[in-house]
Formats: C-alpha cells, structure tokens, sequence
C-alpha cells in the first residue's frame, strides 16, 4: 500500500505542474519557439536558434502534438508529462526486478 502512495504521489506532483505551472521558463520558451516557427523536416536538419538543443526525436514528437493539439503551453508540455508519468511506473517495475521483490503494483 506504501509504494502505491508514492507512485500516486509522483504522479499528482507532475499533474500538478502541469496544469497549474503553465509558464514556459527560459529555455523552455526558447525550444518551443523553435518547435513552432520551424517546419518538422528543419527541426532535426538545422541548428537551433537560441543555442538550443534537444534529441531529435523529442522535437519530432512535441512538433506533432503541437500541430494536432495547437501551440498552447499545456500542448508543448504534454510529452513531458507523459514521459514522465511513465518513468515513475518504469521505475517502480525496475526496482522491484533489482531488488527482487514482488511488491511493486504490476
């Protein structure tokens, strides 16, 4: 019961930030004005202004979530939400094969 706690607890800290933290910070801002001014093919073939930098599948996946979903800060954060999410279920499976344990939620 105390592992789900703290899973659920690692979740609603990302749903939090998320949706009441809304203001993209410095380099956030940054990378997502490159993400919306240049076309996908430009995003993984060119430099980006600002010195910037991001894996080029990362700008691929925001790049199509924001031309389906529009270029709101919320839309320009969603993959990292997610990504999040599934890093705290990820990480909750791995320590439970490290540590052999057959206590985590799965």
């Amino acid at each position: 019961m105390c592992i789900l706690a703290i899973l659920l607890f690692g979740i609603a800290v990302r749903l939090y930030y998320f949706f009441f933290n809304p203001s993209l910070w410095g380099d956030e801002a940054s990378l997502a004005n490159n993400i919306i001014k240049y076309p996908l093919p430009e995003l993984y073939t060119r430099t980006l202004d600002n010195n910037q930098a991001a894996p080029p599948g990362y700008l691929v996946v925001v790049k199509l979530i924001s031309l389906l979903l529009g270029n709101s800060e919320l839309s320009l954060r969603l993959f990292a939400l997610l990504s999040g999410i599934a890093s705290v279920l990820v990480f909750n499976k791995l320590a439970a094969i490290a540590t052999r344990t057959p206590k985590a939620i799965y």
